[in-house]
């Protein structure tokens, strides 16, 4: 059989979609939290076999378990105001620093550590302060 240009062109275009539908599908496959162990390998098995395993696969396959959206980091800090705790957080803190007993350095850190706590509550911050206070 002899191979000149045009049937080299004409193998590499239709082979080019075919690796890119396989390799759309095994990454998807890859890469979703719900397809683990038997299932997954069921799915990369279909998609192995030529194209039509891999249109299956991309036609039939089960929607995404819904979840919540995971936060980066300052995502929603602006669209969302302070709340009710976090205000009287940011104001424990003013008095203190009014009375003397926070630096305006710890001030600072103790004003961003609330912030960042509405984006991202960790534990509460009152009782440090409040420690604080008493010492």
């Amino acid at each position: 059989m002899r191979m000149d240009v045009w049937s080299v062109f004409g193998w590499v275009v239709a082979a080019t979609p075919v690796c890119l539908l396989w390799g759309l599908a095994l990454t998807d496959i890859h890469g979703r939290e719900d397809l683990r162990g038997v299932r997954a390998a069921a799915w990369a098995l279909v998609v192995l076999v030529p194209l039509v395993g891999a249109l299956v696969y991309l036609a039939r396959r089960p929607p995404r378990s819904p979840g919540p959206p995971a936060l980066r980091w300052g995502e929603g800090a602006s669209a969302r105001p302070v709340g009710p705790q976090q205000a009287q957080r940011l104001a424990l803190l003013a008095e203190l620093r009014g009375r003397g007993l926070l630096s305006a350095g710890q001030f600072e850190i103790e004003q961003a550590t609330v912030l960042e706590q509405h984006v991202f509550p960790v534990g509460p911050l009152v009782h440090r302060v409040g420690a604080r206070e008493t010492a």
